[in-house]
């Protein structure tokens, strides 16, 4: 057990620990975890203000060790903002020469010869990535929307998603980047309102629920762009959730970003063009699909099968081939 000797270098632990914690809240801490050394909380309190030279002039003088002693008030006093919550957010960088863009297959919802049609593909075009932007698996059972009670099986999705990687891997012998979508995103709503207390333990994020490391897949998250090159690549749930839904959904994205780039999320092959007063053109492109084009919340739709195949230049350049398919071949 430490002993009273020890207690400037325990206090300064604790001050190193917590820099930006009130004194009260420090020696609170201190009293809880050495009581036999503080009998309560205001002699460790005291211990705090001593070491954070808050006990007068006298005191701060004595001090061998300042680092921890506050600015006091009087003239030029200013209170130090708090830390901040935020995280940094900045796009995500990849350089590949040759990608396959897939997006919205929604397992266990996909369209068998779709993704055939586009694995075959793939198979010919020999990338060296393959982007999964967004929606590659639908969480039905997560959804917070109206379901069939007779399909709500998570552990069943879950066995199907490992099938299909299983598929894709012995197919595409390249990496593989997974941009997580708002289908994808229900897993961490369902946690946070429904099993919170779960939330920051060690599995309960998606990537460790799907096992995306052993799978030797990559896990973008938290709405982040990515940039293939100069290109940024959004699923389209990126944008505030006063949402659009356009009749152009390249021209949409365009509207809401206004640069060049291309999206998934609308299961609709589209591309847009426009030129600024100084000339130069942005084209926005959106992908097809590889799902059921017939769901059963929305039967009638303006929906098709595709996806994209982009390629890098130098400088980070790039070309974007939107593709579409239909009744199983590619057009």
């Amino acid at each position: 057990m430490p002993n009273t000797k020890n207690k400037g270098e325990i206090v300064l632990k604790y001050l190193e620990k917590f820099p930006n914690h009130p004194n009260h809240t420090v020696a609170k801490t201190l009293h809880k975890d050495f009581p036999e050394i503080f009998k309560d909380s205001e002699q460790a309190r005291m211990s705090v203000r001593y070491y954070r030279g808050a006990m007068g002039k006298h005191n701060r003088n004595k001090l061998k060790d300042r680092t921890y002693v506050k600015p006091m008030g009087g003239v030029g006093w200013k209170f130090p903002l708090p830390p901040s919550w935020s995280n940094e957010w900045v796009p995500f960088e990849l350089d590949y020469p040759k990608t396959l863009v897939l997006s919205d297959i929604h397992v266990p919802f996909h369209d068998v010869s779709a993704v055939e049609a586009a694995v075959k593909f793939g198979r010919r075009y020999k990338p060296k990535l393959l982007l999964l932007n967004g929606d590659i698996h639908d969480c039905y059972a997560l959804s917070k929307w109206l379901k069939d009670p007779t399909l709500r099986n998570f552990p069943d999705e879950i066995e199907m998603l490992k099938q299909f990687f299983a598929y894709i891997k012995e197919r595409l012998n390249c990496d593989i980047v997974w941009k997580v979508g708002n289908h994808e995103k229900r897993y961490e709503h369902y946690m946070f309102t429904r099993a919170p207390d779960l939330v920051g333990t060690d599995l309960w994020e998606y990537s460790k629920l799907i096992d995306a490391e052993n799978l030797g897949i990559q896990i973008v998250k938290d709405e982040r762009i990515i940039k293939l090159g100069r290109l940024p690549i959004v699923h389209g749930h990126e944008f505030s959730r006063n949402t659009y839904n356009p009749v152009n959904p390249a021209r949409g994205l365009f509207l809401r970003g206004i640069h060049t780039a291309l999206t998934g999320h609308w299961h609709q092959t589209s591309d847009h063009n426009e030129r600024t007063m100084l000339g130069k053109v942005i084209t926005t492109w959106s992908t097809g699909c590889l799902c059921d084009l017939h769901p059963q919340y929305a039967p009638i739709n303006k929906w098709n099968h595709g996806f994209a195949i982009v390629e890098l230049g130098k400088e980070g350049n790039f070309s974007v081939t939107n593709k579409r398919i239909s009744d199983g071949e590619v057009l």
